[in-house]
């Protein structure tokens, strides 16, 4: 497996301990939730820890290949999206179990991205690339599509512009100028294009995150190149 090591997790199955794949931690830092889909595309059942990554235990509800999403705010709820069916799950126990919740969203791809808003709880959105973006604000029990967008490939959230009673909210996707870098400081009503015809760089639909501290400084990951 490409030199990868294999060892078992917790008493779990073997998987790789040492595969890379992502990580959520709960908003007070007692949980970690843990997936991890093979680079041949099997999927392999998320894990929890709550003892700083000691011991793992596997979550039986959790979708395999989901990506765990922690809610920044109340540190009973994680959320996880099943882009195989389309639906959100929740789990109000801290990771222990996860339960569906809205259902019929877009299906079939496996980036589709859940994001939650910083410092508030329940305020989820999903971009579901050429399906458009998504939001909920009850925690994903049900979902509004955002009609400021026709396709969002990646989003992110920093500082608020001055004034501004919401997270600047950024995305590749796209809006009446066509598909480019924006920024929004009106919780995605109407969008600014923050990069030109002259910056682009190759596929850019991976990861968007704005800076906490500083309003609109924004970082940028592409599919490689460095």
């Amino acid at each position: 497996d490409g030199g990868r090591a294999w060892a078992p997790l917790g008493g779990q199955p073997a998987i790789a301990k040492d595969a890379p794949g992502p990580i959520a931690v709960n908003a007070d830092g007692s949980v970690l939730l843990w997936s991890f889909v093979h680079w041949d595309g099997t999927k392999y059942a998320a894990h929890r820890s709550a003892d700083n990554g000691t011991t793992w235990t596997e979550i039986s509800s959790f979708p395999k290949g989901a990506t765990p999403v922690a809610d920044p705010a109340d540190p009973t709820l994680f959320y996880a999206y099943d882009t195989d069916t389309g639906t959100l799950l929740a789990s109000t126990d801290s990771g222990r179990s996860f339960t569906a919740r809205a259902t019929g969203l877009p299906s079939g791809d496996s980036q589709f991205k859940v994001v939650a808003a910083p410092g508030r709880s329940g305020d989820l959105w999903l971009s579901a690339k050429g399906n458009g973006l998504f939001r909920s604000v009850d925690g994903g029990a049900t979902f509004s599509k955002v009609d400021s967008c026709r396709a969002s490939y990646t989003l992110g959230f920093g500082k608020a512009a001055d004034g501004a009673d919401y997270p600047a909210v950024y995305q590749v996707g796209s809006t009446e100028s066509g598909t480019a870098v924006h920024r929004s400081d009106d919780g995605a009503r109407t969008w600014v294009r923050i990069n030109d015809d002259r910056h682009q760089w190759g596929y850019i639909g991976d990861v968007i995150v704005g800076d906490p501290r500083i309003h609109g400084r924004v970082y940028l990951a592409t599919n490689g190149r460095g």
